[in-house]
């Protein structure tokens, strides 16, 4: 008999789970559901670091790091920190930043942030 882990579990059943919604029109886009829990992570914690960051995605919004980048932790962290560099379209407005105008835009908030504290 196959020894399964928790780890390997979750992942099968993740696997399950995208092969059903293969292929349906309204098949969820994890990956932009995440995108968007951690532009709110960005948002609401201005001048936040990366780790912390990755921390506060996966403390807040651990269905929808799951979701998109599955449960083993060495890979999601790196995804997690893939997606810190990754270009995003700001899902408020819309606007869309390249991965030079992310770095810039969070340089930004951060400096908004300091400047507002004090």
């Amino acid at each position: 008999m196959t020894d399964f882990k928790t780890a390997n579990l979750c992942d099968i059943l993740n696997q399950i789970n995208d092969d059903n919604w293969l292929g349906e029109k309204d098949a969820p886009d994890f990956l932009q559901e995440l995108k968007d829990a951690a532009w709110n992570v960005v948002r609401e914690n201005a001048g936040i670091a990366h780790t912390e960051w990755i921390d506060t995605l996966i403390r807040q919004y651990p269905a929808e790091v799951v979701d998109a980048f599955g449960t083993n932790p060495s890979e999601v962290y790196h995804k997690l920190a893939d997606l810190w560099e990754m270009e995003f379209t700001n899902p408020t407005t819309g606007e869309y930043y390249a991965e030079a105008e992310a770095k810039g835009f969070r340089r930004a908030m951060r400096h908004n942030f300091i400047n507002n504290s004090i």
